[in-house]
Parts: C-alpha cells; sequence; structure tokens
C-alpha cells in the first residue's frame, strides 16, 4: 500500500458567525446556546436550541446552529435534517448552506457539497472558509483547475490563510506538480510553522520525489508537534521500509490500524501475539487483513511460526484458500467469516515480521514456498499445447478494494494503460492475459480493435475460478510480466520469473532503485525513471524480452516443488 496521500486544512467546522439572539420568546434560549456552543459545551447548546425551536419551530438561526451542533457531536443524518429545515425556513441562509456543506462533506457526499457551498458563495461571496472548503470538496472530485480557481479565491480575500495553502497544495500534488505543491506547502510553514496537516503533506510530496529522507525528517517535525499522529507514523513506517530500515519500519507500521480508513483490528477475545509470549504447545491463528497479494507474500512465515512449537490455524479470503491448502507451517486453512475452533493467540499476517524480528537478509523462503496442483498444471499444459513460442503472462491494472478508499488513487498511479501491452508484440511470443474481470475484457477487446499489429492476447480467465486455477496456468508459462498486484505475488510465491512493472513512487516492500528483491529470488523489478512514464518502463521490457523470445531461453513449464 502507498501513501495516505493528504491532510486537509479549515474544511471541518460549522460556521462560527455571531449570529445575534433574535427578539421574541425564543430569543433568551438562544442566546444560551450560543454562548454553550462558543465554548464547546455541544449537548448543553442542543438542548437550548432545542428550547428555542419549541417556542419558534422556524427560527432558521436556532435550526443552523442546532445543526452545528449535532454535527460536533457526530449526529450527522440529525445534522443534515436541521439544517435543511433551516434552509426550507429561510432559503437565503448563508450559514445554513455552509453548515450543510460541512456535514456532507464529513459523509464523503461531495457533489452535493459543493453544490451546498456553491448556494452559500451565492449569498455570501465574502465567505473565504466557503471557498476554502469547496475547493476541497472540488479537489476530492477531482475538478483540480476549479478546485484551484476556489482555493485562490480564498487566498485572494486572505493572502495569509495558511489553510488554503495547505489543501491548494494538496490538489497540485494531486496534479503530480510536486515541485509547486513543495513551494506552496513551505509559504504555509513560513507563515504557521506548527502546522502539523503541512508538515505532513511537505513528507508526502518529498516522498513522491523520491527523498525519502527528506520526508522521514517531515513527518519527524510532524510528530514533534502531534505525537499521536497515526498517519504520519504510519507513512513514515513505509518510507522506513523502502529504505530497509526493519527494524524501526516494522513498529511504526502497526499504526496502519489508526490511520488506514477501513482497516479494522480483528475482534478477536484471545491476546495478539507479537512475539511476546511463548508458543510452545499453544495454538495460534493467524490471519489475512488486506489484499489478495498481502496474504500470499506473508503466508511464508508461518513455518517459522510453527517452529516455535505452535498448531498454527490460517484464516485467509475464499479464493486462497484451495491454493495455500498444504502450505509449509499451516496446520489448517480457514476462510474468512468462518466459526473458528479454539486458540490461544493470534496474530494478522502483516506483523509477522515484527513478531519475528526480520531483517531484509531474514527474509524466509525467497526462491519460492507455494506450489500447484499437479491434475491442474497438466490439464493445462495439454490445454495451452507444445506451441515452441515464449509463453508470457500478462497483468496491467490492479482490483480495486471497496472497503479502502484510499487505495483508490493507488490504483491510478500502478495500474498501465492496456495499450502499452503493445509493447509485446513480437515474434516467438506468446501473451496470456491473467487479469480477470469484464473490465479487462473489455480493454483487451479495444486493445485488438486499434491496435493494427494483429496483437493477440489469448485469455482463458473466465475459467480461473481461484488462485489455485491462475497457479496452475501460471506454472505452465515461462514468464509472468505484471503491475503490482496480487499475480506478481503468486508468481513470485511459485517460483516462476516474473518481471515487475512498478511505478515512480514505489511501494515499500520493492524498496529503493534495486533490480531485484529479497522477497522473491525470480522476480526482476522495472522501475519507472519518472512518475506516469510507463513508455520508458515498456521500451526496456521490450528490449529483454525480445532478447529472450531470439535465444529462446525459457524455463521449464512446470513449477519447482513447494
Amino acid at each position: 500500500m502507498g501513501f495516505l496521500r493528504k491532510l486537509i486544512g479549515g474544511n471541518s467546522g460549522a460556521a462560527d458567525s455571531n449570529t445575534p439572539a433574535a427578539d421574541g420568546p425564543a430569543a433568551g434560549a438562544f442566546a444560551r446556546g450560543l454562548e454553550c456552543l462558543a465554548r464547546g459545551r455541544h449537548t448543553e447548546a442542543l438542548d437550548e436550541f432545542d428550547r428555542a425551536l419549541a417556542l419558534a419551530p422556524d427560527h432558521a438561526d436556532a435550526l443552523s446552529k442546532r445543526g452545528g451542533a449535532l454535527m460536533a457531536l457526530g449526529r450527522v443524518d440529525e445534522a443534515l435534517a436541521s439544517l435543511d429545515r433551516a434552509i426550507r425556513a429561510r432559503p437565503d441562509h448563508a450559514d445554513a448552506h455552509f453548515n450543510r456543506g460541512v456535514v456532507l462533506q464529513g459523509m464523503t457526499r461531495f457533489e452535493e457539497a459543493a453544490a451546498s457551498y456553491t448556494a452559500a458563495l451565492a449569498l455570501d461571496p465574502a465567505d473565504v472558509q466557503a471557498w476554502n472548503n469547496r475547493g476541497v470538496v472540488l479537489g476530492e472530485l477531482r475538478r483540480f483547475e476549479q478546485a484551484l480557481q476556489s482555493l485562490q479565491r480564498a487566498l485572494s480575500l486572505r493572502p495569509g490563510y495558511a489553510d488554503a495553502l495547505n489543501n491548494q497544495a494538496v490538489v497540485l500534488g494531486e496534479m503530480r506538480d510536486f515541485a509547486a505543491a513543495l513551494k506552496t506547502l513551505d509559504r504555509a510553514l513560513a507563515l504557521q510553522p506548527g502546522y502539523v496537516a503541512a508538515w505532513y503533506n511537505r513528507g508526502n510530496m518529498l516522498g513522491d520525489l523520491g527523498d525519502w529522507p527528506g520526508a522521514i525528517a517531515s513527518y519527524d517535525r510532524a510528530l514533534a508537534l502531534d505525537p499521536g499522529n497515526a498517519m504520519a507514523h504510519w507513512n513514515q513506517s513505509l518510507c522506513l521500509l523502502r529504505l530497509g530500515d526493519f527494524a524501526r519500519g516494522w513498529r511504526k507500521y502497526e499504526w496502519r490500524w489508526e490511520a488506514v480508513a477501513g482497516m479494522r483490528r480483528a475482534p478477536h477475545r484471545q491476546p495478539l501475539w507479537l512475539g511476546d509470549a511463548p508458543l510452545a504447545g499453544r495454538t495460534i491463528l493467524l490471519h489475512a487483513e488486506q489484499g489478495f497479494g498481502d496474504t500470499l507474500q506473508f503466508c511464508r512465515f508461518a513455518a517459522q511460526v510453527q517452529a516455535l512449537g505452535a498448531r498454527v490455524l490460517l484464516e485467509v479470503q475464499a479464493p486462497l484458500r484451495a491454493l495455500l491448502t498444504g502450505l509449509a507451517g499451516v496446520d489448517r486453512v480457514w476462510v474468512q467469516g468462518e466459526d473458528l475452533p479454539h486458540f490461544d493467540f493470534h496474530c494478522p499476517l502483516m506483523s509477522l515480521p515484527l513478531a519475528l524480528e526480520t531483517g531484509p537478509g531474514d527474509i524466509p523462503f525467497p526462491g519460492g514456498y507455494l506450489s500447484a496442483d499437479p491434475r491442474k498444471v497438466a490439464a493445462w499444459g495439454a490445454r495451452l499445447g507444445t506451441d515452441p513460442g515464449l509463453r508470457v503472462g500478462v497483468v496491467w491494472s490492479g482490483g480495486l478494494r471497496p472497503h479502502q478508499p484510499v487505495t483508490w488513487e493507488l490504483n491510478e498511479r500502478r495500474n498501465m494503460p492496456a495499450r502499452y501491452l503493445a509493447a509485446l508484440n513480437l515474434p516467438d511470443v506468446r501473451l496470456y492475459s491473467l487479469q480477470k474481470g469484464p473490465e479487462a475484457v473489455a480493454q483487451l477487446a479495444d486493445l485488438r480493435a486499434c491496435d493494427g499489429t494483429g496483437l493477440q492476447i489469448a485469455d482463458f480467465t473466465s475459467e480461473l475460478a481461484d488462485f489455485a486455477d491462475t497457479a496452475a496456468l501460471v506454472c505452465n508459462l515461462d514468464l509472468v510480466i505484471s503491475v503490482d498486484t496480487s499475480v506478481a505475488h503468486l508468481a513470485g510465491a511459485l517460483g516462476k520469473p516474473v518481471w515487475l512493472l512498478n511505478r515512480f513512487d514505489t511501494c515499500w516492500r520493492w524498496m529503493l532503485e534495486r533490480p531485484d528483491t529479497p522477497w522473491y529470488a525470480s522476480m526482476q523489478i522495472f522501475r519507472q525513471p519518472e512518475p506516469g512514464d510507463w513508455g520508458s518502463v515498456m521500451a526496456s521490457v521490450r528490449r529483454r524480452l525480445a532478447g529472450l523470445a531470439e535465444r529462446r531461453v525459457a524455463t521449464e513449464p512446470s513449477c519447482p516443488p513447494g
């Protein structure tokens, strides 16, 4: 997983204008509510606004401020309903439109939030925070030029607005203009040296530029100001691991539970094991936590855990069960969601390097630790026949994790447009798609129609029910060429030659600069020289692949023993 991308500033508070207490029977309760709101006593403020509304049900100011109090209490649905009532009572209530935007933004309903901020600005064009927040949500909607215009408007109204500068830098970073983003963050930090979000985002931008020590230093500045900042700890862990500092990196990697949206600790009552208790004669559950590739990469540690005297249960995603049944060090494999037997300890798979004190030179089984079903291997061998060409499997895109929005932008950077596969159209090379799904099928059809060179990529993926089937097909190939996704891990774990097409801002697990990896002895890495430069990567791959094809140097079409 890559960086958590950003911390935004100035977008979370309800409008705080000093609305005067209106005359009438509700005035006293409303005034007390405002006083409680100003003091951060949100429950008391809510009670006072409710008293005001009992006397004046269409009191728009009370409804708007009530929405702010409910928002602060985390009761977002009620807050939205209260703000909608305020707008019905008085459609020209700028604060209500603004607060509605804040609530919708917090609910990630960005399109509606943008509309609410626009409505607020139509009523009050000088609302600096509304311009700022509108820029943030437009950035979330990837309308980057409009976002920059909105943030620039905020800065024209308040030139020293550090929040708007920070958010402008985030948008520039999303547009891959990291140099401009860094300059903008430095402006924000000159105005506000203790600005945690700006130091954090500065670390992100330096990482995007490949300055990992600089990124670590910026995260250190953020953490000096905010020692509990989970996102800074987490992103710093990824930098440390890239640099090979596994000792510090694995410790900080545990911050993922607090930092990554959608990632939750397993709700087991049994103690978490991180190497701090003897396992002899005990049963431990090792469980998957992230993607298929992560499970494939880290299941190798099961044998080391078993060697400590434990009975090892392994809980994985359903498509991996058949492949991982029989994995060395595992007594039994379970699928996520199934009822589990008794166990004494549990450990997430990606915490095992910490528990086992793994260094870059201590990674077990780099030569391979998985094997495919021999009967399935033979069946695919018969299916593919005896074509003398070099058999190459290709993957150009990784899967989307709907429960982890933070990975969505990462997909854009690690995925390669299918058109670049045309570089592999070489004599005596037979290409096989290993990428499943209707989108992949459609992309291949478009590529064949538009390529004009007779590119052929065989596609048997509709016949692959799970990773055991994919492993059997891979065992009949000479080489896998893949972006950073689960099939690359599968090929490496099988001991098959695999060429990794790696983005510029490399995932921590592939470290820096080196063309190989301690995780998989059979892997070679082709890295982007600049962000987004797949052309150079594929030109290098084409040259290497042409050499292989010409020499007819291919590995045996069967996997090594597991």
